[in-house]
């Protein structure tokens, strides 16, 4: 596949004898396959939890050393009638992060897991607090791709990528593992007196900032999303998936010393020990009233424009951002959902050019997609896959010949 969605869209179409409609159809017409999604590995899939106590921790040697290897049972669940917690993670190291990975093991077998000993430290750290706040005596398993899904196995890997959109859109919880860590008990108080609506809030008038809110703390605010917005989680085209889907039951962990002092904010900050827990709909909802308000109260600052925005591209709540900023005309939504997603995804990094496709078939439930393997071993352009992926959906898009300027843009701003 050529990777050329940046790309104009007048390059893209000089770049061959067939019109732009001609190769659309050929693409549309070739690569559809209808969205099938393989519900029987849905009914056993794979989770873990920590074994029972007398199982675990074990004792093994290693390099002539005694080490402490933690033990994890796989169990099988069924997706659409048993509990578990979806796992949303960078597989890339951010900075600073441990790489150790020889903590863990399956009962079933003696060797280690390559998963980092930190992540699932935390994974088993937030099972727990769930299962105490809500469930009985034996901690809700999780499911995370590069355990629950055999790597290895390029047709397996193939049929689950396919239906991973099920696992996020029925799982009782899923834990978004961020890197960054709050340090300050300011930081703690700003992130939690935003979460409960003190700094920023939306009117009759749209959003606005609380009466309170003075230059300084505004100015920390703003610092704060973007640290936290910095982090690797939130980059990653796949995790964007993740995040959108399971929606309000993503909840972000985000370390911090155990040394601070949370008050009254548990309702918007947990009781995880080390670990703040923050709904993420809740998070992008007040960034998002916060940016907005921020920045209309700063309008000739250009550093304060480009941070609000990076943030919003990042961490936006459409509803807000439709409502308000991207899609407002008066009172009324002129654009749909699709573009905003094609648009933000292209912001996110991504490994595979062709997953654009799957990714975005997922996040916006489409009846068609593009089969992944042909496409990817195709010589097609990449806009025009885009844009047939989008126009085999139903998707409307503006044939107006009275602009032709429309094209000198690339697929995303096209849309």
């Amino acid at each position: 596949m050529r990777k050329d969605h940046n790309t104009s869209l007048k390059d893209i179409r000089g770049c061959g004898p067939c019109t732009l409609s001609r190769r659309l159809l050929e693409i549309g017409q070739g690569y559809s396959v209808a969205n099938k999604k393989f519900l029987d590995s849905m009914k056993a899939l794979k989770c873990f939890r920590l074994a029972n106590p007398g199982e675990n921790p074990l004792q093994s040697r290693s390099a002539g050393k005694n080490t402490m290897t933690n033990t994890l049972e796989m169990v099988e669940i069924n997706l659409f009638s048993q509990k578990y917690i979806a796992v949303s993670y960078c597989w890339r190291l951010s900075p600073g992060e441990d790489s150790a990975n020889r903590g863990y093991r399956l009962q079933s077998s003696s060797r280690h897991l390559k998963l980092r000993n930190a992540l699932l430290r935390r994974i088993i750290g937030y099972t727990k607090y769930i299962t105490k706040q809500e469930y009985g005596k034996k901690d809700i398993p999780f499911w995370i791709d590069q355990l629950s899904i055999n790597q290895r196995d390029r047709d397996e890997r193939h049929v689950k990528v396919q239906s991973m959109d099920l696992v996020y859109r029925n799982c009782e919880a899923a834990a978004g593992c961020l890197w960054v860590q709050i340090q300050t008990q300011q930081e703690l108080d700003t992130l939690g007196n935003l979460l409960r609506g003190s700094i920023a809030q939306e009117s009759q008038q749209g959003p606005m900032l609380g009466v309170n809110v003075d230059s300084k703390t505004a100015r920390a605010t703003l610092q704060l999303l973007l640290c936290i917005t910095d982090d690797l989680w939130w980059q990653s085209a796949w995790i964007f998936q993740e995040d959108y889907i399971s929606d309000v039951r993503m909840w972000l962990l985000i370390r911090c010393r155990s040394t601070l002092l949370r008050s009254d904010l548990n309702d918007q900050l947990g009781g995880l020990s080390g670990e703040l827990v923050v709904n993420s709909a809740d998070f992008r909802k007040y960034a998002t009233l916060f940016c907005l308000a921020y920045r209309q109260r700063m309008a000739r600052d250009l550093d304060v424009e480009e941070t609000c925005n990076k943030i919003l591209r990042r961490a936006g709540k459409y509803s807000i951002l439709h409502r308000y900023d991207r899609g407002a005309i008066g009172s009324w939504i002129c654009k749909a959902m699709s573009p905003t997603v094609f648009h933000d995804l292209s912001y996110r990094r991504i490994t595979h050019a062709s997953d654009i496709s799957t990714i975005s078939a997922n996040c916006l439930d489409y009846s068609f997609r593009l089969d992944p393997t042909r496409v990817g071993r195709s010589r097609s352009s990449l806009s025009i896959c885009i844009l047939a992926l989008y126009l085999s959906n139903g998707e409307i898009i503006n044939n107006d010949t009275d602009h032709p300027g429309k094209l000198a843009c690339n697929v995303f701003s096209f849309l």
